[in-house]
């Protein structure tokens, strides 16, 4: 299972991305498993289907967030990463790139990513308001930022 609790991230990301990554996040085709009236189509991206993976991963409006993140957190060597496979082997590769040293502040990086984008689900959904992409990088990166620790984090890159 991967570090979930000791990311760099507040206890409710944490218990979110250790529900998402265990497909019980209420996405889509979960409220369909439980007959429970939903639109089975991505609020961001409105053409495929809603699923954990293609909400944090797969899906187009997901990939513009990630590639903000990744140019103001200078983690173009994840442009590299196969994203084929699971949500939880994405995370796995990507973050075999990253040192060892800061795997904790990454891995709080993409908890809040996937925190983020849920929330903008959630946005669109409950209070008919949208985000562009570079805006729900810009929140990613203010919660990411809220560690003392973490800011200003630029990852080493594994050897």
């Amino acid at each position: 299972m991967m570090p979930i609790w000791k990311a760099k991230a507040e206890p409710k990301c944490r218990f979110f991305a250790w529900t998402l990554l265990h497909k019980k996040l209420l996405t889509a085709n979960n409220l369909i498993k439980r007959q429970w009236p939903n639109d089975p189509v991505c609020k961001l991206c409105g053409s495929d289907p809603e699923t954990p993976t293609h909400l944090c991963k797969d899906c187009n409006f997901t990939r513009q967030v990630w590639t903000s993140l990744k140019g103001w957190f200078n983690l173009s060597v994840l442009d590299t990463v196969n994203t084929n496979g699971s949500l939880h082997s994405y995370w796995r590769k990507c973050r075999a790139k990253i040192d060892r040293a800061h795997r904790r502040k990454f891995d709080g990086l993409m908890i809040y990513f996937w925190w983020n984008l849920w929330k903008e689900t959630n946005r669109r959904t409950f209070q008919n308001k949208s985000l562009q992409p570079r805006e729900v990088a810009f929140l990613c990166k203010e919660d990411f930022d809220q560690w003392p620790q973490l800011q200003g984090t630029v990852f080493p890159l594994s050897q």
